[in-house]
């Protein structure tokens, strides 16, 4: 499984730090499918124009996430 890196979020400990990292680890995941499934819709011509291809989709969704 991919590691999502995380964002200026305090350090949490204890059960309510895992359950704030978790929730914070899927929001971004689901954003990150979100923004693959975007990318996907787009025509081969207007990736080329974002200097993507098909083959670097999941990473350039990741990329977008991370920084976010």
């Amino acid at each position: 499984m991919a590691t999502i890196a995380r964002g200026h979020a305090p350090q949490h400990f204890g059960i309510a730090g895992w359950l704030a990292r978790t929730l914070d680890d899927l929001r971004r995941a689901r954003l990150e499918r979100q923004t693959y499934a975007e990318l996907s819709e787009l025509s081969d011509r207007e990736l080329d124009d974002l200097g993507l291809t098909r083959a670097t989709l999941r990473e350039a969704a990741r990329r977008a996430v991370e920084a976010y």
